[in-house]
């Protein structure tokens, strides 16, 4: 009698046992999952990094490495000098300043020249209206129909340059785009600004690119 009444316990304490196994089990799956993850991520970010840093710009830009424009994406220190001293070099006979800030006046885009080579008083168009990457890059595309436009030197922050470039080259796939990044004092690489800056592109990036990729499956 008494074995048959330890049977039902033994039954619940082996059990208790399995259920406990298979929880260590998943939990160990979730935490390699996890793991394996993470990895995937700060490898991410360091080859998103990596290759931001070491954009090389158009090198030694002068008249002879020309292009149909300049277009400079606003949002970071030294953009806009940078757009209007390229310019200024004959580097495009066109310069669009996309992103300019409602209140902001084309002299007050001028007065931020302080090249050496005169400023061309001809063809330099800011638009006020885009306030986000994409709508940079369709703001760029409006204003460039009709007018020949097949490359364009564009000018924006190393960390921001892989999102635009790939906003423009979704809507321009034909516009050749010619690299000119923005490259920050040797100083910056040790600010958490900067690498916050750089993380925040990180993940922009992952997900345009993963909504583009919906969006073209879709298609």
């Amino acid at each position: 009698m008494a074995k048959a009444m330890t049977k039902p316990r033994d039954k619940k304490r082996s059990q208790k046992r399995s259920d406990t196994t298979l929880l260590i089990v998943r939990l160990r799956q979730a935490s390699l999952a996890l793991a394996g993850v993470f990895a995937l991520w700060i490898t991410g970010f360091g080859l998103f990094a990596s290759a931001s840093l070491n954009i090389a710009p158009s090198a030694g830009v002068t008249t002879s490495q020309s292009s149909d424009s300049v277009i400079v994406l606003t949002g970071g220190k030294q953009r806009i000098e940078e757009g209007l001293r390229l310019f200024a070099q004959g580097t495009a006979p066109q310069l669009f300043i996309t992103g300019v800030h409602p209140s902001t006046s084309m002299a007050d885009i001028i007065a931020r020249y302080d090249g050496a080579a005169p400023l061309p008083t001809c063809c330099i168009t800011i638009d006020q209206i885009a306030d986000t990457t994409i709508t940079n890059a369709q703001q760029a595309y409006a204003w460039q129909q009709g007018q020949a436009i097949q490359s364009a030197h564009l000018v924006t922050s190393n960390y921001h340059f892989l999102r635009a470039a790939m906003e423009f080259r979704a809507i321009m796939p034909d516009l050749e785009i010619i690299p000119h990044p923005i490259t920050p004092p040797a100083g910056s690489y040790e600010e958490r600004v900067f690498w916050r800056l750089m993380m925040e592109e990180y993940h922009k990036y992952l997900f345009r690119a993963l909504h583009l990729m919906i969006l073209g499956a879709a298609a």
